[in-house]
């Protein structure tokens, strides 16, 4: 679990789609610390685009409860630099 969002984080600094795609799930949402919420395309897009800049991902203090075969909760501290619109 924590090896897959430490992926999801890189694909995010790399600007990698396809590996985003291919990480987050089709009915995905993002909710921004603004409240602005994305769908998975309109996220993916802005990273893309250049709208939303990733540049490192620190994960302290990460948490993982094993659910069932497809299930776990991840619970963690993240600082992530970026620049965001502008």
């Amino acid at each position: 679990v924590l090896e897959r969002f430490m992926d999801f984080q890189d694909a995010m600094i790399e600007k990698d789609s396809d590996k985003l795609n291919e990480i987050i799930c089709d009915n995905y949402t993002l909710t921004h610390m603004s409240g602005k919420t994305q769908t998975k395309q309109e996220f993916i897009d802005e990273i893309m685009d250049g709208t939303l800049n990733y540049f490192k991902s620190t994960i302290d203090n990460p948490d993982i409860t094993i659910l069932d075969d497809n299930k776990a909760v991840f619970k963690a501290d993240v600082t992530l630099d970026a620049k965001v619109y502008g």
